[in-house]
């Protein structure tokens, strides 16, 4: 398998790809790729459907195992409105998880997390890139103070946007329009 990089990266976890119909997209992805839900000691990953779930504002996503590759098929939230894009999460272990927010802090990365989501074993960190592309850091290995971890739902996100100086190699608040 491949190597850690300095982050403590270890490799994509999963991508999404948004769904107007989840299901619909799950009977598509089971018979053209050959994907299977994706479970394990806590179930099946299967999200947003129970009325439960609709009252956290969980909006409906589905894991799937595409070839070893976990896909997310993202759906509609609870009002109905469709995804907002997709998101590319990238797999980092449980020693890994404070390492990666400090490197972000040092950057002056803006971040939202760690939090959880109910019903995983997943632990992760929010930030965009400088065009404001959506990416995750991404811990589904037993994360030692998961209990200790708010989940997502019902929670203010703060604004996780930046400005990014490739000079200073590091990122900066956003300018004030003067509008």
């Amino acid at each position: 398998m491949g190597q850690y990089n300095q982050q403590g990266i270890r490799g994509i976890c999963h991508y999404s790809i948004p769904c107007s119909d989840t299901e619909r997209s799950l009977s598509f992805y089971e018979e053209i790729f050959g994907a299977k839900v994706y479970e394990d000691e806590i179930g099946r990953y299967m999200f947003g459907f129970s009325e439960e779930d609709k009252k956290l504002g969980r909006q409906e996503h589905i894991f799937v195992e595409i070839a070893g590759q976990r896909v997310e098929l993202l759906g509609l939230d609870p009002g109905g409105k469709s995804p907002l894009g997709t998101h590319h999460a990238y797999r980092i272990g449980p020693n890994d998880v404070e390492p990666m927010q400090e490197h972000l802090r040092s950057h002056g990365i803006p971040f939202r997390g760690p939090e959880t989501h109910k019903g995983t074993a997943a632990v992760s960190l929010y930030i965009q890139d400088p065009d404001g592309n959506r990416l995750e850091f991404c811990c589904w290995d037993g994360y030692p103070r998961i209990t200790e971890v708010p989940t997502g739902y019902n929670r203010a996100r703060p604004d996780i946007s930046y400005e990014w100086d490739p000079v200073a190699r590091r990122g900066r608040p956003r300018a004030q329009s003067t509008a």
